[in-house]
């Protein structure tokens, strides 16, 4: 999550035009990136259940986090801006289908966000779980974000 704050003060504090992760800055302008939702419920709510030690520790983002994007659209207009092409085009009109047909608003209140965690990662196979912590620690947030939602709706 830092590398995405980090991203989003590169572009929207410094005004500096970044040329990694175009499909984050594309979620980002259009509201779709957890990590900013994440953000402002740390901000609104005070403290940081998201803060870990260990870089690589790869939680799961609250249900209020996912059911405050699950209807966003990433708009035409922002992902021809940022010049989004590749896999991050294809998760996000992924991400656009869900959103239109309704898929992503399931997510329910869990008791324990710690068990939940857990649980989650248990159910995931090794691949996909290696795939996640991956993409996480490399800083690709989006890739990681899809791969849970993907993994949540199976």
């Amino acid at each position: 999550m830092r590398s995405c704050i980090q991203l989003r003060d590169q572009y929207w504090v410094y005004g500096k035009k970044i040329d990694k992760r175009k499909g984050c800055q594309a979620c980002m302008a259009s509201s779709k990136c957890p990590a900013l939702s994440a953000l402002h419920e740390i901000l609104t709510q005070g403290g940081d259940p998201y803060y870990s030690e260990n870089p690589e520790h790869t939680g799961v983002f609250s249900d209020k986090v996912y059911n405050r994007i699950a209807r966003v659209h990433v708009i035409d207009s922002h992902i021809m801006k940022y010049d989004v092409d590749g896999p991050e085009l294809l998760l996000i009109n992924k991400a656009n289908e869900r959103a239109r047909n309704g898929d992503d608003v399931k997510v329910t209140r869990r008791a324990s966000n710690t068990a939940s965690q857990k649980s989650t990662l248990e159910k995931l196979s090794d691949k996909a779980t290696t795939s996640t912590v991956n993409a996480a620690t490399a800083g690709d947030m989006s890739a990681a974000v899809n791969a849970m939602m993907e993994k949540r709706d199976d």
